[in-house]
């Protein structure tokens, strides 16, 4: 039941979807957090393929953040209301790393109460408690991947979650028209 039950919440937030846009002012603010998150981040301006300018300096970085914190309230009431998008075409299919994501999201907490350490064989031929490996394997059931990495071992699936669990996204569906 809580496979099916994950099965249809992914598939209801990742099919037939329309992605809703980040506003700028929450890219813009996104970018801010990077940047203070991250005081050894160059900053680059490019137009196409071409490379304009680079800011590595930490004063420049840190003046560009205090000038984004003294000014947020002005940026906000300027740059918030920008997001528009219509309810015309939901046919977008989230590409497959929000799948999984979404299906990790979901049964880490179902398998949780299974955390305990566990003392059994290591051997390779008995059956593995590894719980990313169980949910890699379910991943590949689903058929959120065509690759077979996903059924032997949970690298495929950590590289996923690690790159993707805190991305947020926001999806509006047929259901909510």
């Amino acid at each position: 039941m809580a496979m099916l039950f994950v099965y249809d919440v992914v598939r209801e937030q990742t099919e037939n979807v329309q992605q809703v846009p980040a506003s700028v002012f929450e890219e813009f603010r996104a970018f801010a957090k990077y940047l203070q998150e991250n005081p050894d981040a160059k900053v680059r301006a490019w137009r196409g393929r071409e490379h304009g300018a680079t800011l590595e300096s930490d004063l420049a970085k840190r003046m560009l953040g205090k000038l984004l914190a003294d000014n947020v309230a002005e940026l906000y009431a300027k740059l918030s209301n920008t997001r528009s998008f219509g309810l015309d075409g939901l046919s977008v299919n989230l590409k497959s790393c929000y799948k999984i994501t979404l299906a990790v999201k979901c049964f880490l907490p179902l398998l949780e109460k299974f955390k305990e350490e566990d003392n059994r064989s290591t051997n390779p031929n008995k059956v593995s408690y590894n719980r990313m490996l169980l949910i890699s394997r379910i991943v590949y059931f689903f058929g959120y991947t065509d690759n077979p990495k996903f059924l032997d071992n949970d690298e495929s699936i950590s590289g996923i979650w690690t790159s993707y669990k805190d991305k947020e996204w926001t999806t509006v569906g047929a259901n909510f028209r």
